[in-house]
């Protein structure tokens, strides 16, 4: 009898256990806002991508917002915590001051912006991707390729965000041929893809011929212009080859769904510190993808040398967020 009641106890014991392990592994329920639309085959679609990575892989639960703007950011943080979310993200940089408010009203629920550069040492982090890196190499890429020693650049809206990018790019090409002119210009909008093209028109008046963007939606608006012109240009956050298989160069293309499951792993295996994370090339976060055969292999060769550097630690390619 006493053996009964003991292999009864043990049991009821492990019954417990298993319930305590379940109820530690249940999945979370994760929010995403976009600032645009989730299939613009860019910044925003890279991050949706990792959204349903989460519920695919881990179970979550999710939900998103699309078409968020700056002003509405707050708000739709606080409406997810208030409806029982566990992580939100914030894709943006302009997430980042949003995220620390309201972080302090519900601390049991992690907040992170992309590409943000604020954190509050506890819910509220940033994670941010190495785009100076890829955008240094396009630089290099855009400079081999131009005739003109010419080469236009179509940002979005100013920040330390975009500027990394636009400076990553100037850099790279004045390492690859230190007289060549780079044109910057910026659309104001991540959106507004006749602004973009406008932009784009600019800097093809003004003799550029090879023209890269990151400006999002409006960044297809200066890339299509080009393209109509037949002229070279290289594709932002996605592979954007899409549009023109002969003249989109490369795609510098951004793994925000790593980068998105790596921020969910933190939470989940207790290393979410509310700090600021990087992740580049090294990590496989950024990249670029093959370039096309209108590329020398000479060129070619010198650039994947240049990758390998920066993915050793060789060569940094330091994140300038600076207005030039």
């Amino acid at each position: 009898m006493k053996k009964i009641i003991a292999c009864a106890l043990i049991l009821m014991m492990l019954c417990a256990s298993c319930l305590c392990v379940a109820e530690t592994a249940k999945p979370l329920k994760v929010a995403l806002i976009l600032t645009g639309v989730a299939n613009d085959a860019g910044w925003n679609q890279v991050a949706y991508e990792g959204l349903l990575l989460l519920e695919k892989e881990y179970g979550c639960e999710i939900a998103y917002t699309e078409n968020c703007t700056t002003a509405d950011m707050a708000a739709a943080l606080t409406d997810y915590a208030a409806a029982g979310y566990d992580v939100i993200f914030g894709h943006s940089y302009e997430f980042g001051d949003p995220i620390c408010e309201v972080g302090e009203m519900f601390p049991d629920v992690y907040f992170i912006a992309i590409e943000g550069d604020q954190c509050n040492g506890s819910n509220a982090a940033s994670y941010q991707l190495k785009c100076q890196e890829t955008a240094y190499v396009i630089g290099m890429l855009a400079a081999g390729m131009s005739q003109a020693q010419n080469v236009g650049m179509v940002s979005g809206v100013q920040s330390g965000s975009m500027n990394k990018i636009v400076n990553g790019f100037e850099d790279g090409a004045k390492a690859y041929n230190a007289g060549i002119t780079v044109q910057k210009t910026y659309t104001n909008s991540y959106i507004d893809t006749v602004m973009g093209k406008e932009c784009g028109d600019a800097v093809l008046e003004n003799g550029a011929d090879v023209v890269y963007h990151c400006a999002n939606e409006s960044g297809l608006g200066a890339l299509n212009t080009a393209i109509e012109k037949g002229v070279y240009v290289v594709g932002d956050s996605y592979d954007q080859s899409f549009l023109s298989p002969s003249l989109v160069l490369t795609s510098a293309v951004y793994n925000v769904p790593k980068l998105i499951e790596k921020a969910y792993l933190d939470i989940v295996n207790g290393t979410f510190d509310g700090s600021i994370v990087e992740g580049g090339m090294a990590d496989g976060i950024v990249e670029l993808t093959a370039f096309n055969d209108a590329v020398p292999a000479a060129l070619s060769d010198k650039l994947n040398a240049v990758m390998d550097e920066i993915k050793a630690g060789v060569l940094n390619i330091v994140a300038d967020p600076s207005v030039r």
